[in-house]
């Protein structure tokens, strides 16, 4: 028999939010489907980060997330109600959405409750009728989906103890409903108050232990023992004498089990099987059929004519097996995983970095590869394709060609790609022992700073290394460097910049920021440090800084953030070269910006202005001199899905701005680009501006700060701006903020002297 594999991936433009602010995007990973619902015409597949949607007549595909009208993250389980047509979407800290058409309500009551001392997470949910009923960390919580309320919560452990529940089924004939928990198989009678724990029994015949599924069919229970260690689960069977081991279950782990149209389905690590309800094996779908690899199921369903399968992947979306013989996968645009440790940003694209370093600075052995964004299009350059290096911790987009890579490995060095295929790695030996790890394991170098200079030259930090820093001239050749007694062996370093005056300055991990000149020939160093005369940050642990528009240095701490004005004074003798805080006055208190906040990224846009990622407080947007906050976006005013956010990253073509969150990749179109000497392909984006489009019109290609005025074709004013770096905005509104209406607009362009003017057109259609 010939198997047919056809790869069904789905490109479509993430979604985005129009809001006040300007325009969100996600850029979430949608291919660990954890769970599976369907409709006459919908497949409904559950992520960490969201859900997508697959239109069956339409064959498109669409995605959910907090970014268009999902209310968290995190999804555990969806189930589909048929009476109310209702998606009902659980999530890992219990809050729930009702998801119906294109409307989405929130029951946040369990997300908010504080009674209840056990896990509060939504572990999986049943429909009947109007009701949906909830396994929970905690018991049960009934809801009822068309009041939109939550009717009882039932805590059934002994004694009214609260008792995790992993899974819910309901029995039919008997009119009983099960539950699957780690104490064992409970069930009780759905004409009694299921409220009260005495009406909830615990099965003493099926062996003693953890039950983490269960199911029903035709008057039958199906339960899965847990077992410990390698030894694999057991799937159980009722009989009128007790329980019968399932024959045909498959071996290992149960991730999970269902029945769907007569059928049980049974996930295991390494197949799916579809027995019928004699408990003939029907089917059963194993890596064979698969690319090497590539075949993770997590869960399992069958569509109502009894041989189309659907299985929820990990990292490889749904796949759709018809009779086995014929697949495909439908997988939505994004990036392989949402792991992110860095960001680089530059003419319309991204590259991340998605290993880590651990708190003591170790290698986190995450071996994903590295991810890029290019335009609209998800990459991934797998490990297979960087001869396996993993703890790709950095990485580097060359401003003058952004197809010309670099990326810093934990462990393994530098990674030089063009068109995402690798050309060169540079470690100990092949940078002629230039690139050194620490003494005794010199070949071990952990490299994770890389910076280009203006001459081409590409600066690399090695940690715990005699010679934290390095260089390859743009002729091939390396040359190291030494910083004596201020750090070596025992020092962590990483992130490195070259800023305006040819110093590179150097992250530690506990030592302050090592700044390194060679300007004047023989390289010196110097470490900035707390303390007053030694550069005043407000402790020694920096997590970021970058150089704005002016040559000034900012600086993130854990406890602050601070700015150096005075960079040059750095290697004068007797010069104060000391950072200091921005202050503002609020409500007639002076503070300082930031105020102790963990800085963990700073971005510097084409207007000069200042992005600021922080650990704990999600993001802030300030003017150049810091001391105005144009926005502060967290998780509860904006589409930003985690306050953890661990780097900024702007495209200074586009003016998209990209966090990392601990959860994923999410952008905000910013207004700011970068401005250029003389006017660069001037025009309007979008252009037409058609009825449905709600958000800003971009005016590009600037000098930096133009003024544009917008005109109708009479010459009459609208409206007037400045150009923020090499990009103005127009919020399509008259300076009486009323719609313009339908029509030809011009907008004319002049720097502050009057003498580089330009005009381009923009076509409004109401």
């Amino acid at each position: 028999m010939k198997f047919s594999f056809l790869s069904f991936f789905l490109v479509l433009t993430s979604a985005v939010l129009a809001q006040e602010t300007g325009l969100w995007t996600d850029h979430l990973p949608y291919n660990s489907v954890n769970d599976i619902a369907v409709d006459d015409n919908h497949y409904y597949c559950a992520t960490n980060q969201g859900m997508f949607i697959f239109n069956l007549s339409e064959q498109e595909i669409t995605t959910r997330s907090k970014l268009n009208g999902l209310n968290d993250i995190g999804i555990n389980s969806i189930a589909y109600n048929k009476k109310n047509k209702t998606v009902v979407i659980g999530y890992k800290n219990a809050n729930v959405d009702l998801l119906s058409g294109n409307n989405i309500i929130n029951i946040g009551d369990i997300k908010r409750a504080s009674g209840y001392t056990g896990k509060k997470r939504i572990n999986h949910i049943i429909t009947r009728g109007d009701i949906a009923w909830m396994a929970t960390g905690f018991g049960i919580v009934e809801i009822d989906i068309a009041k939109e309320i939550v009717n009882a919560t039932y805590i059934i452990g002994e004694n009214g103890t609260d008792l995790e529940v992993y899974k819910l089924a309901i029995e039919e004939n008997s009119n009983r409903i099960y539950a699957a928990t780690p104490n064992g198989l409970y069930s009780a009678d759905m004409d009694n108050p299921l409220i009260f724990y005495q009406f909830w029994h615990r099965d003493t015949l099926l062996p003693a232990g953890e039950i983490n599924q269960v199911a029903t069919l035709n008057g039958q229970v199906f339960a899965n023992k847990v077992t410990t260690g390698s030894v694999e689960d057991s799937v159980f069977y009722s009989t009128s004498n007790g329980w019968d081991y399932l024959p045909n279950q498959g071996i290992n782990k149960k991730y999970d089990l269902r029945v769907v149209n007569d059928f049980i389905c049974i996930t295991n690590p390494f197949t799916v099987n579809f027995l019928e309800a004699d408990f003939n094996l029907k089917y059963i779908i194993g890596p064979s059929f698969y690319e090497p690899g590539t075949f993770l199921p997590r869960c399992a369903s069958i569509l109502s004519d009894g041989k189309t399968m659907l299985i929820g992947n990990d990292n490889n979306g749904l796949i759709v097996s018809e009779d086995v013989t014929s697949n495909r996968r439908i997988t939505p645009n994004g990036p392989y995983s949402n792991k992110v440790f860095k960001l680089a940003a530059n003419n319309k694209k991204m590259y991340v970095a998605p290993g880590a370093i651990d708190e003591i600075w170790t290698n986190a052995f995450l071996n994903e590869g590295i991810f890029e964004l290019d335009g609209y299009e998800w990459k991934r350059i797998p490990p297979t394709e960087i001869n396996g290096i993993g703890d790709v911790v950095n990485v580097l987009i060359d401003p003058a060609d952004n197809t010309h890579v670099f990326a810093a490995a934990w462990g393994s060095g530098i990674l030089e790609l063009k068109d995402n295929v690798l050309q060169n790695v540079w470690d100990f030996q092949t940078s002629g022992g230039n690139i050194v790890g620490p003494p005794g394991d010199i070949e071990n170098v952990r490299t994770g700073g890389i910076a280009l200079d203006d001459d081409g030259n590409l600066w690399v930090t090695s940690s715990l290394s005699q010679y934290p820093l390095s260089v390859r001239r743009p002729d091939g050749t390396w040359e190291k460097f030494s910083a004596g007694s201020l750090a070596g062996s025992t020092t962590n370093v990483f992130d490195v910049e070259v800023n305006q005056l040819g110093q590179k300055w150097i992250k530690t991990r506990t030592k302050g920021i090592l700044v390194m000149d060679d300007t004047q020939g023989n390289p010196v160093f110097k470490l900035i440090q707390a303390g007053v005369g030694s550069g005043n940050l407000p402790n020694n642990t920096v997590q970021s800084f970058a150089e704005d528009l002016d040559g000034e240095m900012w600086i993130g701490t854990s406890e602050g953030l601070v700015v150096l004005y005075s960079p040059q004074n750095i290697f004068q003798s007797g010069k104060n070269f000391d950072a200091q805080p921005v202050l503002f006055e609020e409500d007639g208190v002076v503070q300082k910006l930031l105020g102790s906040e963990t800085v963990m990224g700073i971005a510097v846009d084409g207007s000069n202005k200042k992005w600021f990622a922080t650990l704990n407080s999600g993001v802030f947007y300030t003017s150049e001199d810091g001391t105005e906050t144009i926005h502060h976006f967290t998780t509860k005013n904006s589409p930003l899905i985690s306050d953890a956010v661990l780097d900024v990253a702007i495209d200074n073509e586009t003016g998209e701005v990209y966090f990392a969150t601990a959860e994923g990749i999410v952008s905000f179109r910013g207004s700011a680009t970068r401005g250029y000497e003389d006017y660069t392909d001037v025009y309007a984006y979008p252009n037409p501006v058609r009825p449905d489009y709600l958000g800003p019109i971009y005016i590009r290609g600037l000098v930096t700060n133009a003024r544009v005025i917008i005109t109708d074709v009479a010459g009459n004013i609208v409206f007037e701006t400045v150009a923020d770096g090499g990009q103005a905005r127009w919020d399509g509104l008259t300076l009486d903020g009323d719609k313009v209406a339908s029509g030809v607009y011009m907008a004319y362009v002049t720097d502050d002297l009057a003498e580089r003017t330009t005009v381009t057109k923009i076509l409004v259609i109401r």
